[in-house]
């Protein structure tokens, strides 16, 4: 009779293998992991472990190994069209808020918004450690879960993950439970004290800081890209402020998000972003001139390389800028013979090589500033004059 329950139960237990083994839900576990898992391992060996492979791969780069170029550039500069031109036509590696170089193509480097805050030093005043944290508030708001905190799924770009991804140790299973947050916050505290301002050589009260900077990722050349600053205000209005066209034809402004102006408040304090009956376009126009601002102070204290106007500099010449035309300023060799060829033949073809805005264009002519408040005006227009710029209200 043993022998008989022994019997029963292999075969019971086979009758339960069966079933598993031909559900549907593991049949579709098998489907979608098997790629993803695949992916995933090719992006480690070609990324981390080149060598690992007989072949003459491009040599890994690690976090705080040398890339080519950064270009900093306020939102809605052009900063994804000229990340677009750069790899598709240079056929560089270079990522959009991103230095990630273990699971992604930035070898290269970096183009991004929030790199800006490299040069930024709080003022005096400031409780640093509180407005970090309302900045890392601001960031989490939008980051429901781990994939949610990669920087092209962040709607401000904003975060931890943009600066050091290899230091941000909140593993991915963590997000499943409630100790994630805790964790998040510990890390984007720990990473944003040690980016933010890592370029700064001087302080806010003219003191020199350092000879050097002290940011993770080091760049070959940075570049400040420049678009004509009430065509910025015009396009975050239309992307953030949700204008609504009426019968009349005339456009009327909603509120920006609140995480967007607590986040503005964190990275430039006393410019009452918070205050709610100031209008969305004045919020904007008031951050567009500040970022600005802090940019031109970083390229006159020679922190940044270079600056241009995305609407009048073609791509060969952000080339030259990067040290892309020079043997001595490359950091990777092959990409020189590369880009040399790229640009040889597009003045051969006669064309202008201009930054195409192809990517991410919001306005198309909804919005359109006709006015500012007069003390913002005044800044404004100076800050055209210093940008090269004719004012055109």
């Amino acid at each position: 009779s043993e022998d008989t329950n022994d019997v029963k139960e292999e075969e019971e237990e086979e009758t339960l293998w069966q079933v598993l083994k031909n559900h549907w839900l593991l049949k579709a576990l098998l489907l979608l992991g098997t790629p993803t898992l695949l992916y995933f391992l090719y992006l480690y060996i070609r990324l981390q472990k080149p060598f690992y492979l007989p072949l003459k791969l491009r040599p890994s780069v690690s976090m705080n190994d040398e890339r080519q170029l950064l270009i900093v550039g306020t939102m809605s500069s052009g900063t994804c069209s000229i990340t677009h031109e750069l790899s598709q036509t240079l056929k560089m590696e270079v990522l959009h808020e991103s230095t990630d170089t273990l699971w992604d193509y930035g070898r290269d480097g970096t183009i991004s918004w929030f790199h800006g805050m490299r040069y930024y030093t709080f003022p005096p005043k400031a409780n640093k450690g509180k407005k970090i944290l309302q900045m890392c508030n601001a960031a989490y708001a939008h980051a429901t879960h781990f994939m949610f905190h990669i920087p092209k799924n962040n709607p401000y770009a904003a975060g931890p993950l943009l600066f050091n991804r290899a230091d941000f140790n909140c593993p991915l299973h963590r997000f499943l439970i409630p100790s994630y947050k805790r964790c998040y916050f510990r890390e984007c505290v720990k990473i944003l004290h040690k980016e933010i301002g890592c370029a700064r050589t001087v302080d806010a009260d003219g003191k020199r800081r350092r000879e050097e900077s002290s940011c993770t990722v080091p760049f070959r050349k940075v570049l400040f890209q420049m678009r004509e600053p009430l065509k910025v205000v015009e396009s975050l209005v239309a992307k953030y402020c949700d204008p609504v066209q009426t019968e009349e034809s005339e456009i009327t402004m909603g509120q920006a998000p609140d995480t967007l102006l607590y986040l503005f408040d964190a990275i430039l304090p006393n410019q009452q972003f918070l205050d709610r009956n100031k209008t969305c376009s004045l919020h904007m126009a008031t951050y567009v001139v500040e970022y600005y601002t802090m940019l031109l102070d970083a390229y006159d204290r020679g922190e940044i390389d270079a600056m241009y106007q995305i609407e009048s500099t073609s791509l060969c010449e952000v080339a030259q800028m990067s040290g892309l035309l020079d043997e001595k300023s490359t950091v990777y060799k092959p990409n020189l013979e590369v880009v040399k060829q790229k640009c040889k033949e597009e003045k051969s073809s006669g064309g202008d090589g201009m930054i195409k805005k192809s990517k991410n264009v919001i306005n198309k002519g909804r919005v359109k500033i006709e006015n500012l408040e007069k003390g913002l005006e005044e800044k404004m227009k100076e800050l055209y004059e210093k940008l090269g710029y004719t004012y055109p209200l």
